[in-house]
């Protein structure tokens, strides 16, 4: 929920109650109806804030365990394309070299 404007929302009423229960005791209704809806906006401008910084945290933490993933995929790539190296002979492994760089250039073109 907090990644929602419902979480803004319940902060936003949150923020109203308290004003309004403080507010209440010592100024008229409809100053303290003024004061309660200008905290509302306010929390929920706070909100905002904190769901923004909380977002940009955590997409800086994903993007970390994404780059992780790739490192070790990649080098679990190359030593699987070595293992399969090691069983063919130097005429073999020449002709499969010569055989990938013709694919790539036909698909360059």
């Amino acid at each position: 929920m907090v990644g929602t404007w419902k979480f803004n929302l319940l902060f936003a009423f949150f923020g109203f109650l308290i004003t309004f229960s403080f507010s209440l005791l010592q100024n008229g209704l409809w100053t303290t109806m003024m004061r309660s809806m200008i905290a509302f906006f306010s929390f929920f401008l706070i909100a905002y804030l904190f769901r923004w910084m909380f977002s940009f945290i955590q997409k800086d933490h994903q993007k970390e365990k994404v780059q992780e993933k790739v490192r070790i995929e990649e080098s679990n790539n190359v030593a699987e394309i070595e293992h399969l190296f090691e069983d063919l002979s130097e005429e073999e492994q020449r002709k499969v070299v010569e055989y990938v760089r013709h694919l790539l250039k036909s698909d360059g073109e």
